[in-house]
């Protein structure tokens, strides 16, 4: 029984030094939210601290968030490019790591990718709306915009579309076109 009681005390004394107090926002002036704004911004664009550092925010390292992507790219370049799924994973990574870094091959790479995928797979759904955000990322908007209509005419026949992505891309390319009617009040 005491050797029990030892074993909790001592778990929870091991518990409690990892225990930290969690960190506390900077104090602001008294009257920071009543000073007239001089810069015309919104009050939240004048908050303190905004935006916020990675030091202020908890974040992964941006070494280790590129060492993962690029080991998952690694990894994705030694399976078979011929399948489908993989070709279309291997270019979704690639294009994050342009986005990231900029590295344009990878984003040339990335739709070479997916063109090869759409050959073996044309009535992919996802494959196909992958190729439409390539597409608009390279401005080759009149091509992305039949690569959606290939997205509406699969999701019409039953297949299962990302409703959020297909909403996403059609709202960037509505505005790379300069088409802000369709943007409706989110562009008002």
């Amino acid at each position: 029984m005491l050797w029990r009681c030892r074993s909790v005390w001592f778990g929870l004394l091991l518990l409690s030094g990892c225990a930290s107090t969690p960190p506390t926002a900077p104090t602001a002036d008294a009257g920071w939210l009543s000073q007239a704004p001089t810069d015309g911004l919104p009050a939240v664009l004048r908050l303190p601290n905004w935006p916020a550092t990675t030091e202020q925010l908890r974040t992964t390292s941006e070494s280790i968030y590129l060492g993962n992507l690029d080991a998952r790219i690694t990894q994705l370049e030694g399976a078979d490019h011929h399948n489908a799924a993989v070709a279309q994973a291997l270019a979704s990574s690639l294009l994050h790591r342009y986005r990231i870094i900029g590295r344009w091959p990878d984003a040339e790479r990335a739709g070479a990718l997916l063109q090869s995928a759409l050959t073996s797979a044309p009535d992919s759904a996802p494959l196909q709306l992958d190729w439409a955000s390539w597409l608009t990322l390279v401005h080759r908007f009149a091509e992305a915009e039949e690569a959606i209509a290939r997205v509406d005419a699969l999701h019409s026949r039953g297949a299962v579309v990302d409703a959020a992505q297909l909403s996403s891309l059609r709202s960037e390319l509505a505005l790379a076109t300069g088409c802000y009617d369709c943007l409706g009040d989110a562009f008002h």
